[in-house]
């Protein structure tokens, strides 16, 4: 292959990537608004660590840098010899509130007799990255409902009338429904249903 069929196949690839996020961009469109967090990583039932792991987390605000971290992401994916999944927030995160939960968590660390300095400063980013993803910096409070089988009818029956289905899309093995926060305490949820209360959106898995 000469590099004119070289360039034409990476221009090739880069516009399905493109198409792919926009079409990605509108399928999640109610929740790509203010901050959000997104992630490449490898789920340990894909062959990542027992915490899975994450191969990379791109902090974002805005639709515009929403998407164009989809692309860097959908490009490392492809790239990739590995199952890797893409990840996002469901809910937007607070930045506010996570500087300040990030300055407390510093403080207290400069506080410990033996702080390893170098340790946590070298590691900034992740660590604010975590305190920006604590359930108590989301704002936003959807729902996401992990159906873990196919048939999602026993869960969608037992739903309220008056709450919404603000989107169903499928996962590896079945289901992830969003719909606003409400009282769930006199549902009866199947085995095979988990309520995840700041959940993340499975956003492309692939199939092996």
């Amino acid at each position: 292959m000469n590099q004119k069929d070289k360039n034409k196949g990476a221009i090739s690839i880069a516009d399905d990537i493109k198409r792919e996020a926009a079409h990605i961009m509108i399928e999640f469109d109610q929740f790509t608004d203010n901050y959000h967090v997104l992630f490449l990583l490898q789920r340990h039932k894909d062959g990542g660590d027992v915490n899975n792991t994450k191969l990379k987390k791109i902090i974002v605000y805005g639709k515009k840098e929403y998407q164009e971290a989809l692309e860097e992401l959908l490009a490392e994916q492809q790239k990739s010899d590995k199952t890797l999944r893409i990840y996002a927030s469901l809910n937007e995160r607070d930045f506010k509130k996570a500087i300040r939960k990030f300055k407390r968590e510093q403080l207290d660390a400069e506080e410990q007799q033996e702080f390893d300095h170098h340790g946590f400063y070298r590691d900034v980013r992740n660590r604010f990255i975590g305190c920006l993803m604590q359930p108590g910096q989301r704002a936003s409070s959807w729902f996401l409902w992990d159906v873990d089988t196919k048939d999602d009818q026993p869960f969608l029956a037992q739903l309220p009338a008056e709450i919404p289905v603000l989107l169903k899309y499928p996962t590896k093995k079945g289901w992830h429904i969003i719909t606003p926060p409400f009282n769930y305490t006199k549902m009866v949820l199947p085995p095979d249903v988990e309520l995840k209360k700041d959940g993340l959106l499975l956003l492309k898995w692939q199939v092996i």
